[in-house]
């Protein structure tokens, strides 16, 4: 049976950057985007006989539960034409409907950001159902697989709805306002892979549109971020680091920011200067959400490829399928990605005995370790996504009421540019140090140890240079005493070369804040550091290159810019420390008091294992 082509979520998690291993453009990887030039002219044809969409989708039967044959049949000889012709030019704004289709015997398909975007609210939905909240019979109907679903979960697991009652009341109408219940919102996917580490997760290989109305799923499309790249319509200058690779700024580099709010209106930005339209909130995942599943699944057989994927296996076997193993001839290099995409969600869908509460905490899980990260242009639900944490903004103290408060904080954030893949194989320790002086002044000492596992890994771009842009955010004010360890490089060198002139002749524009945060740098004379303000913190910058097998420890020490009022005691010390989304460091604390001082009270009594959420370390002292 004849097949029409479908682009899935899973196709584009892993994109290749198009450089050589010696960071230059590959000539070769971008002229494969050649053909998508040669069709703007069947684009503007395509464009001119536009009408209606003319697909019905009944309320009768649920959009997912529509056979693919069944909509063929009803489709004239060009409009059978013209989706082939949208497949192929894999630009978004072509076409008001997004159709994803694959016949394969009627099997049925189902998009996995479904899945995963209603997964998060799922158990608020069906909890506020249970107790009255009272959605539309239209409501049920359009969604009643998630909700028979949940429904049997609640069953089963009674205890689930009654330990987390109060939850339930306060995220039901945050939750409703996300999923579109009273206006449609737009969403813009973020696909960010954590084995190109970037301050928000990893390097957007991919990028997706999700339009949801009322919980239902009214369109999804997925394409490669570099797509709307070469359609941007302005030239903008990189931050500084980012011009050893690229002479020019996008949306793929453009989550530069630890702070996830500000990027994600940097990437916006671009978005829309690249001709998307303005979404209503920004939803960003890592792989690792696809990992947690399949520990829930199960594995999958794939003997087309003669491969079974686990969860401990998948990253490492699809890059691999992705870069060099695809079949050259047939040259579709993410068709496992969809082949996998589909058996996940058929026994998602389709095994009565997945337990939907081990669903929800996974996502749950995924959220508080920051694979999911959420921003939304709404004031009301941004301040209430921050407040619990789901949107990766950067901290700020709020005071106590108990006693005088010492806010500290620490967060280690690395840029791989043009490292390869190689944060896969990074194993990172981080050590925190606080020393109370008897005068009240803080002196804190940061240690960053990193050892580079590749080398003589099956994989070649696990085996390559890591290099890593450090930044370490701090209080404001924290004033460097001494720093060492890091690759001592020239701060203004450029990759790539390219001039102040360069840049001006061709009408290049400096981004606003990127100007701001570059007038702040200043170069530490006694360690070459950088030193500069982000985001409310003082930040110190140096570059780390790591070879394969090689180890290094990056060593900051500093005095914090506020001091323990002697006169009023006791006194609340708190650290807060900010993980990096798409890490899992080995952390561990320590604090040191004068001799003549005592603790009376610390929660908790250390911090000393993973880094896998933020964390907060407080102690409340007082002199004997």
């Amino acid at each position: 049976m004849a097949k029409v082509s479908r682009r899935n979520i899973f196709g584009q998690l892993f994109d290749i950057k198009p450089v050589n291993r010696n960071g230059q453009l590959d000539w070769e990887r971008i002229l494969k985007v050649k053909p998508v030039l040669d069709l703007r002219i069947e684009r503007e044809r395509f464009l001119e006989r536009q009408e209606e969409p003319k697909i019905i989708l009944t309320e009768e039967k649920p959009p997912y539960l529509i056979d693919s044959w069944q909509i063929l049949a009803e489709m004239t000889e060009w409009e059978k034409e013209d989706l082939e012709l949208e497949s192929k030019l894999r630009i978004p704004e072509i076409s008001p409907i997004k159709i994803e289709l694959e016949i394969k015997e009627r099997k049925r398909r189902y998009p996995v950001l479904r899945f995963l975007i209603t997964s998060i609210f799922l158990g608020i939905l069906i909890s506020g159902l249970v107790i009255g909240f009272g959605l539309s019979s239209n409501y049920l109907k359009q969604n009643y697989k998630f909700l028979a679903g949940g429904m049997s979960f609640l069953v089963k697991n009674p205890s689930f709805f009654i330990s987390n009652f109060n939850e339930i009341l306060k995220n039901y109408p945050l939750l409703l306002e996300i999923i579109g219940k009273d206006n449609p919102q737009k969403y813009l996917l973020l696909f960010q892979n954590p084995s190109e580490l970037r301050p928000t997760g990893g390097f957007i290989g991919s990028y997706g549109i999700l339009d949801i109305d009322k919980g239902k799923i009214k369109n999804i499309f997925i394409d490669d971020v570099f797509n709307p790249d070469w359609q941007l319509s302005v030239n903008v200058i990189p931050p500084k680091p980012l011009q050893r690779i690229s002479g020019g700024w996008s949306m793929h580099d453009a989550n530069w920011f630890f702070d996830f709010p500000t990027s994600a209106k940097k990437i916006v930005w671009f978005y829309e200067k690249s001709g998307g339209a303005t979404p209503d909130g920004i939803i960003a995942i890592t792989p690792r959400v696809i990992e947690k599943l399949l520990v829930l699944t199960g594995s999958i057989e794939m003997p087309e490829y003669d491969l079974v994927i686990t969860a401990d296996n998948f990253i490492e076997k699809v890059q691999h399928e992705v870069e060099t193993g695809y079949n050259k001839t047939l040259n579709q290099p993410k068709k496992i990605l969809v082949d996998i995409g589909s058996e996940l969600l058929d026994r998602v869908f389709n095994n009565p005995d997945l337990d939907w509460g081990d669903i929800l905490s996974m996502i749950s899980v995924s959220l508080n370790q920051k694979d999911i990260l959420i921003y939304s242009f709404d004031e009301k639900i941004q301040k209430a996504i921050l407040e619990k944490n789901w949107g990766g903004g950067i901290y700020y103290p709020i005071s106590n009421i108990q006693y005088p408060i010492i806010n500290d904080y620490l967060a280690v954030v690395h840029s791989n540019i043009n490292g390869y893949k190689t944060d896969r194989v990074i194993e990172e320790k981080i050590s925190h140090k606080v020393e109370i002086q008897t005068d009240g002044s803080i002196i804190d000492t940061v240690k960053i140890w990193r050892h580079h596992q590749g080398g003589n890994l099956s994989y070649p771009w696990y085996n390559q240079v890591n290099s890593d842009y450090l930044r370490v955010y701090l209080p404001l004010g924290s004033e460097l005493i001494n720093a060492s360890g890091y690759t001592k490089t020239d701060w203004d060198y450029q990759g790539l070369k390219l001039s102040e002139d360069f840049y001006q002749e061709n009408d290049f524009q400096k981004d606003s804040l990127v100007k701001k945060v570059e007038n702040s740098i200043m170069i530490d004379r006694k360690t070459g550091t950088q030193i500069f303000e982000e985001s409310g913190k003082t930040v110190f910058g140096n570059w780390v290159y790591l070879s394969p097998q090689e180890e290094v420890e990056i060593i900051y020490r500093y005095r914090l810019p506020f001091k323990i009022d002697l006169k009023n005691m006791p006194q609340n010390y708190n650290l807060y420390i900010q993980k990096q989304p798409g890490t899992y460091s080995q952390f561990k604390s320590a604090i040191k008091i004068p001799w003549n001082w005592q603790i009376i009270e610390n929660y908790p009594e250390t911090i000393n294992g993973i880094l896998d959420t933020d964390k907060v370390l407080g102690v409340i002292m007082e002199q004997k």
